[in-house]
């Protein structure tokens, strides 16, 4: 089992790999926040926790870059969804 948390501007990236139950393999999850300034507790915006369907990685490495990459396109995306509500 591998962790990792990121924070991309107000965003928090939390992502992990678990070995399957057969020891065959690595599965991703990833969990991205909104934390805004001056207020307590956080808003999720994206939640993943079968990603690619449970695709299994070989390493559990290769897992978790794969849940950050996802976490980090959420990011992009919701950025991009605010910034086309403000124009």
């Amino acid at each position: 089992m591998q962790f990792e948390d990121r924070k991309d501007g107000d965003y928090r990236i939390h992502a992990g790999s678990l070995e399957t139950h057969t020891g065959l393999g690595h599965l991703a999850a990833v969990v991205v926040s909104r934390v805004a300034s001056g207020q307590s507790g956080a808003r999720e915006i994206h939640r993943d926790t079968a990603i690619s369907g449970g695709h299994r990685w070989l390493t559990s490495g290769e897992a978790l870059e794969r849940a950050l990459l996802i976490g980090t396109r959420a990011v992009q995306a919701e950025r991009a969804r605010a910034a086309d509500q403000r124009t």
